[in-house]
């Protein structure tokens, strides 16, 4: 008995050996993916999506979503989805779009209300599968921005009344609904043009002087490619106002229109006679443009 004990010991001894040799010559395939599910890349930093969620409309045909999967940005470039999800196990393409900000979209679309304040933007489309992965560095999901940015400041011109008050300043022109077309990743305005107020008056008083060139006043994000229109309401010390309305805004660019992608600071000069004001342009981390006039 104890020599059958010694013989079966050194048996497994040896096939334990065996084993551990032939895992060590097998060749490991590069690991799929975390333990969180299908794991995404995008092109653009958390500041992007100011940190707020994003989302991906994910379906099993190009261009036809049936789901929609919520996701926050990371500084390092990734989306990181709320809930886990895995890829189909019949080795099927899954296919994804991301947009910002996350809102449920209707059959058509995702529809927005531009109040000026919120950024739209929507990456390219990408697929993948169990033999192609979405962490590859090839998938990553770059987003762009859909609208136009405006950083108005305003000056005024020399002779202009002393303690003049800035009220109020609206750009007219943009649609304030737009519906996100996820199929092709572009907007569409709904409804007609109206006028946004971009800025206005809390109580705290903005001083018009020539002694104060350029004064920071608003940054607005609007709907781009569309004409832009210019209105400020000024308060004089004597009670009286100063109205400016509809004066055309043009931009260096095709057709005088403001560009999707594109920051454009709109210095505005006012004239105490409405004859001038003018527009340039510079730019902080969107596409960087120059030139344009306010036309009267």
């Amino acid at each position: 008995m104890k020599k059958e004990y010694r013989v079966n010991k050194w048996w497994m001894a040896g096939l334990l050996t065996a084993f551990l040799w032939g895992c060590e010559n097998l060749k490991v395939p590069e690991p799929a993916e975390d333990t969180n599910g299908i794991r995404l890349l995008t092109g653009n930093s958390l500041s992007a999506f100011d940190d707020g969620l994003l989302a991906f409309a994910a379906g099993k045909a190009s261009g036809t979503y049936d789901e929609v999967w919520e996701a926050h940005g990371t500084a390092a470039g990734e989306a990181v989805l709320l809930q886990s999800h895995d890829y189909p196990s019949d080795g099927s393409r899954l296919y994804l779009r991301g947009y910002y900000p996350s809102a449920e979209p209707g059959s058509n679309g995702v529809v927005y209300r531009l109040d000026g304040s919120r950024d739209l933007l929507v990456s390219n489309e990408q697929y993948g599968s169990l033999a192609d992965m979405f962490w590859q560095t090839g998938k990553r999901f770059t987003f762009r921005h859909l609208l136009t940015q405006l950083n108005i400041r305003v000056r005024v011109s020399e002779g202009y009344p002393a303690d003049a008050r800035l009220v109020r300043m609206q750009i007219g022109g943009s649609h304030p609904d737009v519906l996100l077309d996820l199929k092709k990743g572009t907007l569409l305005a709904m409804g007609e043009p109206a006028v946004l107020t971009v800025w206005e008056s809390d109580g705290t008083d903005v001083w018009l002087s020539e002694a104060y060139p350029d004064t920071p006043v608003a940054t607005t994000l609007l709907e781009a490619a569309v004409p832009l229109t210019f209105y400020a309401t000024v308060a004089l010390p004597d009670g009286s106002s100063l109205a400016y309305e509809a004066l055309p805004v043009r931009f260096g660019e095709a057709g005088g229109m403001a560009q999707a992608g594109t920051s454009y600071t709109l210095s505005v000069t006012l004239d105490a006679e409405k004859e001038k004001l003018s527009v340039a342009t510079a730019v902080t981390g969107w596409t960087e443009k120059e030139g344009g006039v306010v036309e009267l």
